[in-house]
C-alpha cells in the first residue's frame, strides 16, 4: 500500500526521496490545477447566470403571466432577422473568397 511504498522509499533513498521527480510533474499539475479552477469558475458563473434568469422568467411570468416572456419580441425579430441575414451573407462571401484563393495558388 502507500505507507508500505512511503516506508520504503525512505530507507532507501531517505526523506528527500519522497519528493524524487516532483520537479518533473510540477508543469503537469499546475496546468492541471489551473485548469480545473479555470473551468470551476466558469461553470459557478454559468449556473449562477442560470439561477438569475430562471428567477426574472418566474417574476415576469408572475407579474405579467406566460405572454409576458415573449414582450418586445415583435420589434425583437426584424432587428434579428436583418443582421443574421447580413451575417450569413458576409460568411458565404469570405468563405467563398477564401475557397477560391486556395484553389487559384495550388
Amino acid at each position: 500500500g502507500m505507507v508500505h511504498a512511503m516506508v520504503a522509499i525512505c530507507r532507501e533513498h531517505g526523506f528527500r526521496g519522497l519528493w524524487r521527480g516532483s520537479f518533473a510533474a510540477v508543469p503537469r499539475t499546475s496546468v492541471g490545477s489551473a485548469s480545473q479552477l479555470t473551468s470551476f469558475a466558469t461553470v459557478k458563473e454559468l449556473v449562477v447566470d442560470l439561477q438569475g434568469m430562471v428567477h426574472a422568467m418566474v417574476a415576469i411570468c408572475r407579474e405579467h403571466g406566460f405572454r409576458g416572456l415573449w414582450r418586445g419580441s415583435f420589434a425583437a425579430v426584424p432587428r434579428t432577422s436583418v443582421g443574421s441575414a447580413s451575417q450569413l451573407t458576409s460568411f458565404a462571401t469570405v468563405k467563398e473568397l477564401v475557397v477560391d484563393l486556395q484553389v487559384s495558388s495550388a
